[in-house]
């Protein structure tokens, strides 16, 4: 399992350019390895609207996406590492970061609305 997570980055890495369908790749690979039924039928249910908010990330500089795909190295350290907390923590960081970029890669920002990620 830990090899087709590693070998999904390597995708990345040997691009001239970071891609956004890798990302998703990465994702859809961690849900379903979990084993657990509940979270793959919750991200299942909501795929379709994931995949809207990811082609917002094409918008995004390459070095951001670089840094976002970075995020992905670290998570999958933390899951080798059978730190589970930390995995969990850097996916919860990894996940808010996305959201902070997207809002402020978009061209009408409400300042409110980054405030409350930081809270």
């Amino acid at each position: 399992d830990l090899l087709k997570l590693e070998a999904i980055l390597e995708e990345d890495t040997n691009l001239p350019e970071p891609d956004v369908d890798i990302h998703a790749k990465f994702h859809d690979a961690i849900v379903k390895l979990s084993g657990n039924n509940l979270l793959i039928q919750l991200y299942n249910s909501i795929r379709a609207e994931i995949s809207v908010q990811r082609k917002r990330y094409q918008k995004w500089p390459p070095d951001e996406l670089r840094k976002f795909a970075k995020q992905h190295e670290d998570i999958l350290h933390m899951i080798e590492q059978r730190d589970p907390d930390k995995a969990r923590s850097f996916m919860q960081e990894h996940i808010i970061n996305g959201l902070q970029m997207t809002l402020e890669t978009e061209e009408s920002v409400d300042p409110a609305s980054l405030n409350a990620l930081k809270d």
